[in-house]
């Protein structure tokens, strides 16, 4: 156990109502510490929204992490049948924004009625929220531990300081999730770009619509950041629905790989063929596809070469068609 929740239950020397006090306090550090390490969750920031939960009489907790266009995304959610993970909102409108600045939000009630531009929040009938910062090591803020109930609460400072202590671990684990993520995400783009030779990278999160275009050799530097929707403006009107229903194709599991061939317009103004192919790099828990990752092949080339051959071949067979023919006979002996 950290040195810091030891002594927070050091009773030794307290009279006895701190005592009695302090041990109810060692048994509930004694729960959480139960809760977020029984294993019966396979990502500790389930554990740890369960634990929070439970130990608070909440009837929601969720983890929430934050980019950098101040849009959320809840990534851990309690109950696990809410629906809620995978959730996208604006900050600024919801009521994580005053935890931004200011560490901790406490709204014992009316909730609903102060947010009301919240649709999660006026359509469950949210009445109470206390919510808590989430910082890596640098202080940078990574998201929100937020607890709601549809009931009103009261000025609990036990269950403040349960949210303390769940948040520190939530943060950490955070933390080390997203730095895991970016690791297997650069391993990606490096076996794409060895497998593919002088190929284009790209990677699309679909959540967000995020799209960016990565030069072969670094797969550091982004070449190109731009918008699933814009480049889809880039593709030709004739090859718009094919590449529409590869799409959704590919998201309704009904094929392995998500692969077309379409014309998009170039920074020139001409129309160069492509041949686009990709996977699923990372999925949502419930299967749906969070990342694409995949190559852009030019075959503008190899597109012109096939249409000349069909070219040739077309006017072969109208010479066989319209140019008489003769043929010689020649009898057995």
């Amino acid at each position: 156990m950290p040195a810091r929740l030891r002594c927070m239950i050091e009773i030794d020397s307290m009279p006895q109502a701190q005592s009695n006090e302090a041990g109810h306090r060692q048994h509930q550090l004694n729960r959480i510490a139960e809760a977020v390490t029984s294993g019966s969750e396979r990502r500790l920031l389930n554990a740890l929204t369960k634990a929070a939960a439970e130990l608070t009489g909440m009837q929601i907790a969720v983890i929430t992490v934050i980019d950098e266009n101040s849009n959320g995304t809840v990534t851990a959610a309690f109950p696990r049948d809410s629906g809620l993970v995978g959730h996208r909102y604006h900050i600024p409108t919801s009521p994580c924004s005053f935890s931004i600045d200011h560490e901790t939000q406490f709204i014992p009630s009316g909730l609903a009625a102060a947010y009301p531009r919240e649709p999660t929040v006026t359509g469950a009938g949210l009445q109470a929220y206390v919510g808590r910062r989430l910082v890596d090591n640098d202080g940078r803020t990574l998201g929100i531990f937020a607890l709601m109930d549809t009931r009103p609460i009261k000025d609990d400072h036990e269950l403040l300081s349960v949210l303390e202590v769940l948040a520190a671990r939530a943060a950490s684990e955070l933390q080390r999730e997203q730095t895991h993520n970016r690791l297997l995400q650069q391993e990606a783009r490096l076996n794409v770009a060895l497998e593919n030779g002088e190929q284009l990278i790209w990677e699309w999160e679909v959540e967000s619509d995020r799209y960016v275009v990565y030069e072969p050799a670094t797969v550091n530097f982004e070449h190109v950041a731009t918008t699933g929707k814009e480049r889809m403006r880039l593709v030709h009107p004739d090859d718009a629905q094919r590449v529409a229903e590869a799409r959704q194709a590919y998201f309704r599991g009904q094929r392995p790989v998500y692969e077309y061939e379409a014309r998009y317009l170039a920074p020139h103004g001409d129309y160069r063929w492509i041949f686009v192919r990709g996977k699923a790099s990372e999925r949502f828990e419930d299967g749906r596809v969070r990342r694409l990752m995949g190559t852009h092949t030019d075959i503008t080339a190899l597109k012109t070469a096939e249409q000349a051959h069909a070219n040739s071949r077309a006017l072969f067979a109208l010479v066989l068609d319209t140019v008489p023919q003769y043929a010689d006979w020649k009898d057995r002996d």
